[in-house]
């Protein structure tokens, strides 16, 4: 990995550099944050289907296929087992459980999605399923559909939501869905503390919108395999790297102090390391799922919730911190740090205070050497280090000068764990974008999010156990988060817009280790 420590003396004058000089920035006005409209009803408390029927075990093809489904039911009258009147067309959720789990342990979720509008269905799906035979299991259910008394109600959208294994086989099911021609459609697909066991790679064609929920003391980010007697086996992948590759709409959502289990209505031994309670996480869930769906399936204003604009009542009430990344990757990148390093020396100038270097491999597996397994995303960023104040500066084409018609500076930032520049505070820094009439003007990141530094935990249960290494280094993530700040904030020419600046180093963050990914114009 070739590292670049770049003089701003040296890099002013350099083919493709030069622009004008640089004055001081504008002081920051928290006043001038833009308005947001409304937010829609909270996915956590509304209920536009206030009854909702438990149909049971529905046995399909002599009991080949099964699923226990929820569905809206008719309120006239009071709550009743019939189908809400002249409605139908519903579109239709099936869900995928993990391996070691039983198919209703989802009830909590099932039953709020029917209230939402969703007709919900539960499917038996094998004990210590692979890809393959959860993906037989959903897609015959569905095939067998018509075999259903009631199967006219249903229309053809369909969304697939799994945990754990089963997280991993609804990605495995969108693609088969797209790649063997079965009728209807995939509109999105939600994987909770999905495993990655087979590397999935994913076509916008397959899957056009993909939410990944992952929580930060889940045995499943630990970054390593642990065998009978915890000792270090080869690299875990996870849910932050199905994030990675989905190739258009994604969010994902992670949930500071959850546990694996908090996704299902189960509890085990492990459930004791969880931080924040198991109700409050299973409330995250089902919140964030809702609204996911009444998003990219019924077309509904929730797209906010995703990109940090809105958030819902419940995790105002819990308290619960959730890291969240969005992206729907139809802006305009000024870098994402894919492919030749090289590209970006024309586009950036640092201080000296300040060093960077461009991962040419992926963040988890070169952040594996010096910080053992601390980084989760597989995509390629920018590390950047700085000990004093200072700025690193991305200079745009001037064939791409004007971002008039774009609404947000959008990127992926994350402290680095232990490294010897962390405070362990949250990151301070300011961002500022220069125009080329040298007219610059900046706001606070603190103004528009909160870049903690990662939570170190050690599971009680294996910290005894483990002889060799310390176990709650590998479970501590240095996990990006999304930060999308309006450009209307900014008093600047935005047709003709010179370059985007970070401030490092200011008062609250004299030194620090970050990893930036994805500076983006979007919508």
């Amino acid at each position: 990995m070739p590292s670049f420590t770049v003089l701003s003396a040296l890099l002013v004058h350099a083919p493709g550099c030069s622009g004008p000089d640089v004055p001081a920035g504008a002081p920051d006005d928290a006043a001038r944050r833009t308005e947001s409209v409304p937010p829609p009803p909270d996915p956590a408390t509304d209920q536009p289907y206030r009854c909702i029927s438990d149909a049971g075990w529905v046995e399909l093809l002599n009991g080949s296929s099964r699923a226990r489904i929820f569905r809206p039911a008719d309120e006239g009258g009071g709550c009743t087992d019939a189908w809400p009147s002249r409605q139908s067309g519903f579109p239709l959720v099936l869900v995928a459980h993990g391996n070691g789990y039983d198919d209703d342990q989802y009830e909590y979720l099932a039953s709020h999605l029917a209230h939402q509008g969703f007709v919900v269905a539960m499917v038996d799906t094998p004990i210590g399923g692979t890809n393959s035979g959860i993906s037989d299991a959903l897609l015959n259910f569905w095939g067998a559909l018509p075999d259903w008394s009631d199967a006219a109600f249903v229309g053809d959208q369909l969304a697939l939501v799994g945990h754990s294994r089963g997280g991993e086989g609804v990605v495995r099911t969108a693609q088969r869905f797209h790649d063997e021609g079965w009728s209807g459609s995939v509109e999105a697909v939600v994987s909770l503390a999905p495993s990655d066991v087979e590397d999935l790679q994913m076509t916008e064609e397959q899957v056009p919108a993909l939410l990944v929920m992952t929580a930060s003391r889940d045995s499943d980010l630990a970054g390593r395999q642990l065998d009978g007697g915890f000792t270090q086996g080869p690299l875990e992948r996870t849910g932050f790297m199905s994030y990675d590759r989905a190739p258009s709409y994604r969010a994902h959502l992670h949930v500071h102090g959850g546990v694996h289990h908090g996704f299902a209505d189960k509890v085990t031994l492990d459930d004791y390391d969880a931080e924040i309670s198991l109700n409050d996480q299973r409330e995250i869930t089902k919140t964030y799922v809702a609204a996911f769906l009444r998003w990219q399936v019924l077309g509904q204003v929730y797209k906010p919730f995703f990109t940090g604009q809105w958030s819902s009542a419940v995790v105002e009430e819990t308290g619960v911190d959730v890291g969240v990344q969005y992206d729907d990757l139809h802006g305009r990148a000024l870098a994402r740090f894919e492919g030749d390093p090289h590209d970006l020396l024309d586009k950036i100038i640092a201080d000296s205070s300040i060093s960077f270097e461009q991962s040419l491999s992926e963040l988890w597996g070169a952040d594996a050497v010096e910080f053992p397994f601390s980084s989760p995303h597989q995509t390629e960023g920018l590390e950047v280090r700085w000990d004093a104040e200072g700025t690193l500066r991305f200079t745009l084409e001037p064939s791409d000068s004007d971002v008039s018609d774009f609404d947000h500076l959008t990127f992926r930032i994350a402290q680095l764990y232990d490294s010897p520049l962390a405070d362990g505070e949250p990151l301070a820094l300011t961002v500022e974008l220069m125009d080329n009439q040298a007219v610059v003007d900046g706001t606070s990141l603190a103004h528009w999010a909160t870049i903690p530094y990662p939570e170190m935990f050690v599971p009680e249960q294996l910290e005894a156990k483990s002889s060799e290494t310390v176990v709650g280094e590998n479970y501590t993530k240095s996990a990006m988060r999304t930060v999308r700040i309006p450009l209307s904030v900014f008093q600047v020419d935005l047709q003709q817009l010179y370059s985007v600046r970070f401030v490092l180093g200011t008062p609250g963050s004299e030194r620090g280790h970050i990893s930036l990914d994805d500076l983006t114009f979007t919508r």
